[in-house]
């Protein structure tokens, strides 16, 4: 929990999981919707991921990132 807290006190990373908590989307996607860098989306995300908060998922070509079920606590901050 302790983990959990300590990566989502980012701002980049809290607007990365609201921007998750509906529907699955790609790095492109959250690059231009939060007006950074594609390298820093996805170094953002990696930090997400091995946290446990994000999931990756190949879809043709693109990789979508999504919260995975176990988050249902970190997605009622956004009810």
């Amino acid at each position: 929990m302790v983990d959990e807290l300590r990566i989502i006190s980012s701002d980049t990373r809290l607007k990365i999981l609201k921007e998750l908590k509906d529907r699955p989307t790609t790095v492109s996607f959250l690059s231009k919707t939060l007006k950074k860098h594609v390298t820093t989306v996805s170094e953002h995300l990696d930090k997400l991921e091995n946290a446990g908060l994000v999931e990756r998922q190949q879809k043709l070509s693109a990789v979508l990132k999504f919260i995975p079920d176990r988050s249902t606590s970190i997605n009622s901050c956004y009810s």
